[in-house]
């Protein structure tokens, strides 16, 4: 016998053939104890006029009156082994036994059900693993034959049987084989209706336990006539259609009306499935109790029908299968079996206790008739108190008629002020059995309950033991708001939150900026309600420091570019801290404004921004420090016109900010001499002489440049030397403002050559002037290249200039532009260098040298008579840093020659040695 493992307690047993004596128990079922279980299966089934035949104890009994307990034995001559799997009966006189025995196929026995005198056939029909059998006849093509449902699959399950499958065998036993493939891991129930289409249930421990299943008749009637013909062609599970999805699977029958009854483990009731109305309906037959049994019923079913009317049959035992229990089995027509059910819509719902009233549905499918009624006892229990948590529920009975299929209870919910221990109760609304049990039933397991959870709102808040706080830098903004997975907090408080950052005391937002760098672990915050306190879990942050790169005084220049500076430039002083904070000024022709505030270190880079006012304008300084290269950068932008505004307008209200982080220390110390000229040389309409200065580099990297302006101006500037050799000058002149400012570059080379640019703008100076030098000043910016070295004075036997000793002549002064032309072609004018500290000058002329930082001044007379002119010249003797020699130095400056009493015009002056 092929065994469904999942509800084997349903179909096996055994039983002492003894009919018990007892009159059957008068109540909805006729009932009668029929056998008692012992170490044998048992089975049964029901003749044509419906006496049963019943299968238990090593022996087949059929009942000897309708109605009656007892049975006459069935002669078995050849004493045939018989542990009775399954009987199916045909008609009054052909019936058919499965021998049953171990866990494997066994015989196949005919057997006339109307003469127990006659003996069983000792001839077997076939040898199959059979659970269930059943006679099939199809009703148009008339074949026929036995359906036998058990583990004849091709796949094996165990060493004893394969996947269960529907094998035929016909009649006489000549056709035998499997018409399916295979169907379940093990063998559930089957059945057949009167039109020849067949049922089976599915045993498996996977989705499809349970499920009932149909092929119709044409398609058995295919499958046979293929099997009959040999060429096998069985049907797929997937060619089957689903009917239910049952509660159980070992046993199944199809009632004369179409409906469908199940029973087995684990159920201790018979289910109904009415496939018309959906309706499925739990069925607790009331025959009494089983004699000896150690658990609750567990039923096997089967429908048959007598003298035209059907009916509906189960054979109760023990589900715990203890011997000497009792078999009983009870029947009741198919017309006083109403498949009508009572459930709830719902079976849970959570509400927290603000939620006022919960109507619970409860509805009767399908509706009554007439004048029936049928009334359903409610009861209530639950951890919850009624009178605090609950209101009290008047309801204490349902009734329902034809007019009436739905009926509800209200269950209001208290809301008290406790905090509940474990923050939850619940109300269970239970349904009694309906009465009259002959009108309905409860349906689906678990629908005659309801529970209503109630949450405690009065509930602590709960702060996540999981937070993102994100990555923590100093100078990187945090707004970051606590997780809190209970009910709302109305205060919180942090401990331990690093310097810096703040929680809101109502909110539980964290915000502010990390001012110091390190591991904090010694965070923990706290929510308090109404309910109670939270304290969190310790938290550990780490806060990275403010970039070393960013750190420090940093220098830079704002260009000339569009009039947010009208046209002067600025110079920006900044010193940043590892704290991300800055202070500076920044410096826009005469103005000074100073800077303060703190940097933010969100991005890669850290940035800061100051708005103020130059005048009547509205300026923005936006800037950005390199966290690895120590870069200055940023903008310096006015507000825009009216949007949206054109490229150009954009570009007028924009000037940009370049600048370096300073050195701290430098090896490039000393005094570094450069000048400044236009390259290829300038416009008569300007300056033609050469500016020049002199960079004084201290041990620390801070430089004090001073200088004078081809128009004889000095300029004075002080600047950190940055870390790529930079210095920065910005020197605002003239009375109506203009700028000498730019870059100046120190290599670090053997002659610390200097490089750079330089732009020098003059604006008119309007009328009237004292101003005798280019007072209408110039339109385009003068762009001034830079180049000297560190400036080493003549020593020893060394003559500035690295001039060769002589007796004579070694050097001259040449003269160029600036109106020298009136007075002879570029004049040149040769001397002596005879030492470090003298200069022999042909009179009228006079010429002098500071070694120390070789400055050159004296004065020069051209012409003669009216046209005689007298003026001073300047110059600074520059570093050639293209020569090997670090004393080749040639002096380059300026004159200024009075043209008339109002104006007068600057010239270049030249100073070198003379090749000898």
């Amino acid at each position: 016998m092929h065994i469904s493992l999942i509800k084997r307690a349903a179909v096996l047993g055994a039983s002492a053939f003894a009919l018990a004596a007892s009159a059957a128990f008068s109540a909805e079922w006729t009932s009668f104890q029929v056998g008692t279980l012992n170490s044998f299966t048992f089975t049964y089934a029901h003749r044509d006029d419906g006496q049963f035949i019943l299968g238990e104890g090593g022996e087949i009994g059929i009942q000897t009156t309708y109605g009656s307990p007892g049975t006459t034995p069935l002669v078995n001559t050849s004493n045939l082994l018989l542990d009775p799997a399954s009987i199916a009966v045909k008609n009054a006189t052909v019936g058919l036994i499965g021998a049953g025995g171990p866990l494997a196929t066994s015989n196949l026995y005919l057997f006339d059900p109307s003469t127990p005198g006659t003996s069983i056939s000792a001839t077997p029909v076939a040898n199959l693993q059979n659970f269930v059998i059943k006679y099939w006849r199809h009703p148009d093509s008339g074949r026929e034959g036995w359906l036998v449902i058990g583990g004849n699959g091709t796949v094996p399950v165990n060493g004893f049987y394969g996947a269960n499958t529907l094998s035929f065998v016909s009649l006489d036993g000549s056709k035998v084989g499997n018409i399916t493939g295979d169907l379940s891991d093990y063998s559930g129930g089957l059945d057949v209706d009167s039109q020849g289409n067949v049922f089976f249930a599915l045993s498996a421990f996977n989705a499809d336990e349970g499920k009932i299943l149909k092929f119709t008749a044409d398609q058995v009637d295919t499958a046979v006539l293929a099997l009959i013909n040999g060429t096998p062609a069985p049907l797929s599970k997937a060619a089957a259609t689903l009917i239910f999805d049952a509660d159980a699977s070992a046993s199944l029958a199809v009632d004369s009306a179409g409906r469908f009854w199940i029973g087995g483990y684990p159920l201790n009731h018979i289910q109904a499935y009415d496939p018309v109305t959906s309706v499925q309906r739990r069925f607790t037959p009331d025959h009494a109790a089983l004699v000896n049994a150690a658990g609750g019923p567990s039923y096997s079913v089967r429908s048959y029908s007598r003298n035209g009317a059907g009916f509906v049959s189960f054979l109760a035992s023990d589900s715990f299968y203890n011997d000497g229990s009792a078999l009983t089995l009870g029947y009741k027509p198919v017309s006083e079996l109403d498949i009508r059910s009572v459930q709830f819509t719902a079976t849970a719902q959570t509400v927290t206790e603000a939620a006022g009233t919960t109507n619970l549905t409860v509805t009767i499918t399908p509706a009554l008739t007439g004048k029936a009624k049928v009334t359903v006892p409610v009861t209530i229990s639950g951890t919850a108190t009624k009178g605090k948590d609950y209101a009290a529920i008047s309801t204490t009975s349902l009734t329902f008629d034809a007019n009436n299929t739905s009926r509800t209870i209200p269950v209001k919910v208290t809301n008290d002020i406790e905090d509940e221990d474990d923050n939850n109760e619940t109300v269970i609304v239970t349904l009694g059995t309906p009465a009259p049990v002959a009108l309905a039933g409860f349906g689906a397991i678990g629908t005659e309950k309801f529970t209503l959870t109630i949450t405690d709102d009065d509930v602590k808040p709960q702060i996540a033991a999981v937070q993102n706080f994100g990555t923590l830098k100093v100078g990187g903004p945090v707004s970051y708001q606590v997780v809190n997975t209970g009910a709302a907090a109305t205060k919180w408080s942090a401990s331990g939150l690093p310097p810096g950052l703040k929680i809101n005391a109502l909110t539980g937002l964290i915000t502010g900026t990390p001012a110091t760098s390190g591991e904090y672990d010694q965070v923990w915050i706290t929510a308090t309600n109404a309910a109670g306190v939270s304290t969190s879990i310790a938290f550990v942050l780490n806060v990275a420091a403010f970039p070393a790169p960013a750190t420090g005084s940093f220098a830079g220049l704002i260009n000339r570019a569009g009039t947010v500076t009208n046209g002067l430039g600025a110079r920006v002083t900044l010193f940043t801290t590892s704290k991300a904070t800055y202070s500076g000024k920044i410096e826009i022709g005469k103005t000074s404004i100073p800077l303060k505030g703190d940097l933010n270190n969100t991005g890669t880079h850290p940035t800061g921004s100051y708005s103020f006012k130059n005048g009547t304008t509205n300026l923005t300084l936006d800037f950005t420090l390199g966290a690895v290269t120590g870069e200055l950068s940023g903008s310096l932008v006015t507000a825009a016109p009216p949007p949206p505004p054109s490229p150009a307008a954009a570009a007028i209200n924009n000037a940009s900010l370049s600048g370096w982080r300073a050195q701290t220390a430098t090896t490039l110390t000393g005094v570094h001499n450069f000048f400044a000229a236009v390259p290829g040389g300038p416009a008569s309409t300007v300056p033609e002489g050469t500016s020049y200065g002199s960079a004084k580099v201290a041990a620390t990297g801070m430089t004090t440049i001073a200088g004078v302006t081809a128009d004889g101006l000095a300029f004075t500037s002080s600047s950190p030397l940055a870390i790529n050799g930079d210095l920065v000058l910005y020197q605002v002149l003239y009375k109506v403002p203009g700028s000498f400012m730019g870059v100046i570059k120190i290599a670090n080379d053997a002659a610390h050559s200097m490089s750079g640019d330089i732009t020098w703008s003059k604006p008119s100076q309007g009328a009237p002037t004292t101003d005798k030098l280019y007072a209408t000043g110039w339109t385009a910016d003068q762009a001034l290249v830079v180049r000297g070295g560190k400036y080493r004075p003549a020593v020893g036997a060394t003559l500035p200039m690295n001039a060769t000793a002589s007796t004579g002549n070694n050097a001259r002064i040449v003269l160029q532009d600036g109106g020298i032309e009136a007075l002879g072609a570029n004049p040149t004018i040769q001397f002596r260098i005879a030492s470090a500290t003298s200069l022999i000058v042909p009179a009228p002329h006079k010429l002098t040298l500071k070694n120390d930082t070789g400055l050159l001044t004296g004065s020069i007379t051209l012409g003669t008579g009216a046209a005689k002119k007298s003026f001073n010249i300047q110059a600074l003797l520059v570093p050639d840093a293209t020569t090997p020699d670090p004393f080749d130095t040639t002096a380059e400056g300026y004159f200024i020659l009075p043209v008339s009493s109002t104006v007068s015009r600057a010239g270049m002056v030249g100073i070198e040695p003379l090749s000898l």
